[in-house]
């Protein structure tokens, strides 16, 4: 299913709009067709996958890929998927879109 999940990402930020203010960001609303959202909420990682403990107040809670990695569920969809959005090939995807690739190169590799 990652596949699927790339594909529609990856034509959701080309497809877009993007919003100049404040600030420039891609305007992406409803990213994946109503059956991959339906897989994906339905395999969403439970509670006990957020550490350290979603019963405390004013807490913050992560779910890194190793915890999904070590994870007695295996959630290889999600994995993917946060890797992908994690990686150097979306980064560029959506700097291109942004139009900032000249920013990117020129600016922040001095």
């Amino acid at each position: 299913m990652f596949d699927e999940l790339k594909k529609q990402l990856d034509y959701s930020i080309e497809t877009n709009n993007i919003i100049q203010a404040p600030f420039s960001y891609i305007n992406c609303n409803n990213i994946f067709d109503e059956n991959v959202y339906k897989t994906l909420l339905n395999t969403f990682p439970e509670n006990h996958e957020f550490g350290p403990s979603t019963k405390k107040n004013n807490h913050a809670l992560s779910l890194k890929i190793d915890d999904l990695s070590r994870s007695d569920n295996y959630y290889s969809d999600y994995t993917e998927l946060m890797k992908y959005i994690s990686s150097k090939e979306f980064f560029f995807k959506v700097i291109k879109k942004l139009d900032i690739e000249d920013y990117i190169t020129r600016d922040l590799n001095k």
